[in-house]
């Protein structure tokens, strides 16, 4: 039976894809927020609309 291990290396595309993933989840956490700062009381509303 062969043993396989596997590598712990990050390469340069690794790095840049976590970072990209970072960057936009950031954004559409702090745009969420920012919608329900403006929509208010009309937020559950509307969820419950669509």
């Amino acid at each position: 039976m062969v043993k396989k291990t596997f590598s712990k290396e990050l390469q340069s595309k690794h790095l840049i894809t976590m970072s990209l993933g970072g960057v936009i989840g950031t954004g559409i956490f702090m745009s969420t927020g920012y919608s329900m700062d403006q929509l208010g009381q009309s937020l559950p509303i509307l969820l419950v609309l669509f």
